[in-house]
């Protein structure tokens, strides 16, 4: 037996995501079962955005095989999801324009600039970060509700 379900129209998924929800990433590892860990995301002109520390296993992975999914989901009793499926690529822009998407990810998730600035520098005294932008081969968006 099957559950009802509707697919997600873009501009749904677009509302979808531009709430402060934790995407679920799945890196691959040889041999070895995916390596999933939450990350704060940017969904920007249809591509996603994360960064992970570059000491940490996520970004180890990632350099090895850039094939990632990301499954943001809406919590119960939200019965909607996101999937994508496609290649992070470590974000190749000038200072500036990176320094400014990571300031989109936090303001996401924090309530205040002034927050966003100190967990930037929180951040910046454990390690640099890495930027990543994937650019989804597939997108399965359902609403289950």
């Amino acid at each position: 037996m099957s559950y009802p379900f509707r697919e997600m129209s873009p501009q749904a998924i677009a509302v979808f995501l531009a709430e402060s929800r934790h995407a679920l990433l799945a890196v691959n590892r040889k041999g070895k079962a995916p390596l999933l860990g939450p990350v704060w995301y940017l969904f920007d002109e249809g591509r996603l955005h994360f960064e992970v520390l570059s000491t940490t296993a996520k970004y180890r992975h990632l350099s090895k095989d850039s094939n990632v999914s990301l499954c943001i989901d809406g919590g119960h009793p939200d019965a909607r999801a996101v999937i994508f499926y496609g290649t992070a690529e470590v974000l190749k822009a000038p200072r500036e324009i990176s320094d400014q998407i990571q300031r989109r990810i936090a303001r996401r998730y924090l309530p205040s600039d002034d927050e966003v600035q100190r967990y930037l520098r929180q951040t910046e005294a454990v390690g640099e970060m890495a930027l990543f932008i994937v650019t989804p081969n597939k997108i399965v968006a359902r609403d289950y509700n």
